[in-house]
């Protein structure tokens, strides 16, 4: 791949009147795909291994911002003099690149070098400069645009957390966590740099893992909630115009789904980034770890001793991690009061009919919980149960939920109260149970995840014949066990102890029995329905999570002007009901606009095909 003579200029992208600048760009076209230059600011030559002004930037850690002020990392003589300056010639830390047309890094290059002329242009003029053919940085924005949705279109088809909103102000970190950006940053400058400077940061992992170079490596691991469930949170997030709305919950709900990243001396993958491995190297004025780092690939670059021991870099990252934990609980708690607010005003608004199952379930729970029976929200549960819209998980909180413990007073009273309002619903959940009853296993499981932290225990014995298959099945949590139950298939009996134990640990009569006769055999699956107004993409990845669509897959291609650009999503799926597989397009100025609209017309053919073949959406066939 040739990208041509390494440039001596580069761009620095930034608010205006930035002081810490520590990076700096150049792309050029190359044959195929594109070569990148970014340049990081030499701060190892001011800040000195053991010094005064190392000691104290490991103590804070990262520069600090606030709403009020900034707290740097560095004092400011020791950040002035080692900072690029617009127009100043500087000694840098250079990492290049070679990326192919799909996005893909090969070649790389970590060495010293120095930057002659750095330009510093702000996140807007940069976003200018990528459509204006006259502006003097218009080729090389406009090929760094291009180059950042390629980096991102890739990074998301590996399964990356990554999604960005400019127009309504937020997008994803490095984790999948949901982050607001003020004004400046919403344009095509502020994507230009958060690619870029992910991509130099994959390399230079890449470059230090492949030749056995311990750095304070970025290790992401994953969670207690799934890689799919999060991404069909960010694509319903995205999806949603009324994200605004619910932006707060759905942050607070990825920060706590998600684990924190952590510095360590050794690879163990970034589960956001979905990447092997990764580091930070493109920050030093700001972030401590990448000092550290830079330090470390100089010396490895000219051949040098690595000036660390791996256990001096265990202490610096188990202090720097230990700082950041201590940061993450206090915005944790914020992310969840605030959360938690909008949850308190839906339950007050009693507008419940226009909630998304999301929402729903959390107003739900909090009524509750705080023994807040309300008879619009009953009507709401009844309304959802009639329709078959309500989800096994709303039915587990209604079913095993606790009210406040308190008994006196004003409380105790309302506690009673709620609980005689309760009793009724919770008696039609069960029937509602009874009569599907492969739902009782998913509240079961749903009760023993949330109660217990663990499974379901299970007894299962054959007892028939090879002609009369026959058998029984009993279902165990803590010090509770089901009744046995016989049916003549497995799923069949684990059904009937499943709600048997339910109603157990409900504190209901046991509606469950035997199942007589031959296991059922060719039935289609039940198709949910949806309320109006529900985001087709939800609805879409909601039917594939549930088992009535497979092989569910999403591909983009885009045609127009790099500043009028037209999306076309298509996505295909497998119906198990039908037999058939099904294709949807959708087109749009944005890629969400597409995904949208492709996710529509996919279900408007689902719902057309289930209604002709007799079987309506929502009617259960089981």
């Amino acid at each position: 791949m040739d990208g041509g003579e390494r440039p001596t200029s580069a761009v620095m992208i930034d608010r205006p009147g930035t002081v810490d600048r520590d990076d700096a760009i150049w792309v050029a076209p190359a044959h195929p795909g594109w070569r990148v230059w970014v340049h990081v600011a030499h701060v190892a030559r001011v800040v000195r291994l053991g010094s005064e002004a190392d000691v104290a930037a490991c103590r804070r850690g990262h520069t600090l911002y606030l709403p009020e002020r900034t707290v740097p990392m560095l004092a400011p003589a020791e950040e002035a003099e080692a900072a690029l300056r617009p127009g100043e010639p500087s000694p840098s830390l250079l990492v290049s690149l070679a990326v192919d047309p799909d996005g893909g890094l090969q070649e790389v290059e970590v060495t010293e070098a120095r930057l002659v002329d750095p330009v510093a242009v702000s996140y807007e003029e940069a976003a200018t400069a990528v459509t204006d053919p006259d502006h003097r940085l218009h080729p090389m924005l406009r090929d760094a645009y291009a180059l950042a949705r390629t980096l991102l279109d890739r990074r998301r088809a590996a399964g990356a957390l990554a999604a960005y909103d400019l127009a309504r102000g937020w997008a994803t970190d490095e984790d999948g966590r949901i982050v607001r950006l003020d004004a400046p940053e919403r344009n095509a400058g502020y994507l230009i740099v958060q690619e870029l400077m992910i991509a130099a940061n994959q390399a230079a992992a890449a470059w230090a893992a492949q030749r056995k170079i311990p750095l304070l490596f970025r290790n992401h691991r994953a969670g207690s909630v799934s890689r799919e469930e999060l991404s069909r949170r960010l694509a319903t997030t995205a999806a949603d115009d009324a994200v605004d709305q619910w932006l707060t919950e759905v942050a607070a709900e990825l920060a706590t789904g998600l684990r924190p990243a952590v510095y360590e001396p050794w690879v163990a993958g970034h589960f956001g980034l979905n990447v092997p491995a990764y580091t930070h190297v493109t920050s030093p004025l700001r972030r401590y770890p990448d000092l550290v780092n830079q330090r470390i690939l100089l010396a490895a670059a000219a051949g040098r001793p690595v000036p660390y021991q791996v256990e001096t870099l265990q202490e610096v990252a188990a202090a720097v991690n230990l700082r950041q934990e201590g940061q993450r609980a206090r915005r944790s708690a914020a992310l969840r009061s605030a959360a938690h607010r909008v949850v308190r005003a839906q339950l007050a608004e009693r507008d419940y009919r226009s909630l998304d199952d999301d929402s729903f379930g959390k107003v739900l729970r909090l009524a509750v919980t705080e023994s807040r029976f309300s008879p619009a929200l009953a009507e709401e549960v009844e309304r959802r149960l009639a329709a078959g819209q309500l989800l096994p998980r709303e039915a587990a909180t209604l079913l095993f939920e606790q009210p406040e413990t308190a008994t006196g007073g004003a409380t105790g009273t309302r506690r009673r109260g709620a609980e005689a309002g309760w009793q009724p619903l919770r008696r039609r959940v069960l029937a509602w149970l009874a009569a599907e009853p492969g739902h009782a296993l998913t509240v079961l499981t749903l009760h023993a995840q949330r109660r217990y932290g663990g499974g379901v225990r299970w007894q299962e014995e054959a007892v028939g014949t090879v002609q009369q298959p026959r058998f029984t099945a009993v279902a165990a949590l803590g010090e509770h066990r089901s009744p046995p139950r016989a049916a003549p298939s497995k799923r069949l009996a684990r059904q009937q102890a499943a709600l048997a134990l339910v109603a157990e640990l409900a504190g209901l009569p046991d509606p469950s029995g035997d199942v007589s006769g031959p296991a059922p055999v060719g039935r289609a699956a039940r198709i949910r329905t949806f309320p109006p107004g529900h985001p087709p993409v939800m609805v879409v990845h909601e039917l594939a999570q549930a088992g009535q669509l497979r092989e569910l897959n999403w591909a983009f291609t885009t045609a127009g002007s790099a500043h009028q650009p037209v999306h076309t999503c298509t996505v295909t799926a497998h119906s198990p009901a039908t037999g058939q597989t099904y294709l949807g397009t959708g087109s749009g100025s944005t890629k969400a606009a597409a995904k949208t609209a492709a996710a529509q017309d996919l279900w408007n053919q689902l719902d057309t095909q289930f209604r002709t073949l007799g079987a309506e959406p929502g009617a259960a066939s089981e």
